[in-house]
């Protein structure tokens, strides 16, 4: 897919050296159509000249009489990191009480992500483009449209001009159920059940959770502590939400501009590869669809670090969910099932 926003020249440079460092200026001129004064303003822009407010991102070195151009280490880091699924490299001007300064910023990507069964559009999310097997096979599943795992196989992925397109073939069962669950094709980043028409089928009741789980509060913080650590797209954005599943052995996250999605990416790597018992935290409030999501995965804990739903509350009782909110440091609040939270010692 291309990018989203053409390149400037500045842009066009830093990625003509990440795959040619040490190029001449002379060539880099002609590679990118720019003038001599063209060029050295961009440089002035991306050197490392605080005089200029540079942004240390490239530097020259003369070879032979030769202008030579490479990235700094700053640079290197910076572009190699754009490079990676889910993150664009873009420019914007940066304002602090020195006044206006160029800047280059690590982007979160935000997707067009279609989803269709047995060739027919039911819904496109938009959604991180990465980790896109986990997503649909975790919204096939959270949503209902399949009861197993089994039941659903992603046949194509397809990428675009638009977006990309998820091609699954679920049984005809499954297929027909669909008629009768008919839902907006176009979705937020935020959107979970809220595409559905009918509240009946928003809150229809759900089987209770079987499970002997029990935590504690510090675990429960050492999780959260361990999911952020693996927050990527987060370090390098500061745009995105993560799900983790806490179990015996670590802790697996999945992360998504949208938090329903990061939970959806979730439970599709849970059902490809289980891990047993354990817990499910996010970076967003404990929302009813959160919830929701987390009863049909059989998931028997749920802690949040932002604020509950009575809705989320209500379905947590419902099934025997333990809810846990504002899970923030040394604090959180038990709403539901104060008994799977094991005392401190």
């Amino acid at each position: 897919m291309s990018d989203a926003v053409p390149d400037e020249p500045p842009l066009a440079l830093l990625r003509l050296l990440a795959a040619e460092d040490g190029l001449s200026a002379a060539k880099a001129r002609k590679r990118l159509a720019l003038s001599d004064s063209e060029l050295r303003r961009v440089l002035s822009a991306l050197g490392n000249d605080p005089a200029c407010a540079g942004l240390d991102l490239v530097t020259t070195s003369a070879d032979d009489g030769r202008q030579r151009l490479w990235l700094t280490p700053r640079g290197r880091s910076l572009v190699g990191s754009a490079r990676e699924a889910g993150v664009q490299l873009l420019p914007g001007v940066r304002i602090d009480a020195d006044g206006p300064m160029p800047t280059l910023d690590q982007i979160a990507d935000e997707t067009p992500v279609a989803l269709l069964y047995n060739g027919v559009p039911f819904a496109v999310m938009l959604a991180s483009p990465c980790d896109l097997e986990d997503f649909a096979l975790g919204f096939a599943l959270g949503e209902g449209i399949v009861d197993r795992a089994a039941d659903y196989r992603l046949v194509d992925c397809q990428q675009g001009e638009d977006g990309i397109a998820l091609h699954g073939h679920i049984p005809q069962a499954c297929f027909d159920r669909l008629e009768t669950r008919r839902r907006s094709l176009s979705g937020r980043s935020g959107c979970g059940l809220c595409g559905m028409e009918s509240l009946r089928a928003v809150l229809a009741p759900l089987p209770p959770i079987e499970s002997t789980l029990t935590v504690s509060a510090a675990q429960i913080r050492t999780g959260f502590a361990e999911m952020i650590e693996q927050q990527r797209l987060n370090r390098l954005s500061g745009g995105v939400h993560a799900a983790g599943f806490v179990h015996r052995d670590g802790v697996i996250v999945r992360e998504d501009i949208g938090r329903h999605n990061a939970v959806d990416k979730l439970i599709g790597a849970l059902a490809r590869q289980p891990r047993g018992e354990g817990f499910l935290t996010v970076t967003s409030r404990a929302s009813y669809e959160i919830v929701h999501k987390a009863a049909r995965a059989g998931i028997a804990l749920v802690a949040a670090i932002s604020a509950p739903t009575t809705l989320a509350i209500r379905l947590a009782h419902a099934t025997g969910i333990t809810l846990v909110a504002f899970a923030r440091g040394e604090t959180m609040t038990i709403y539901t099932g104060e008994a799977r939270i094991a005392p401190a010692d």
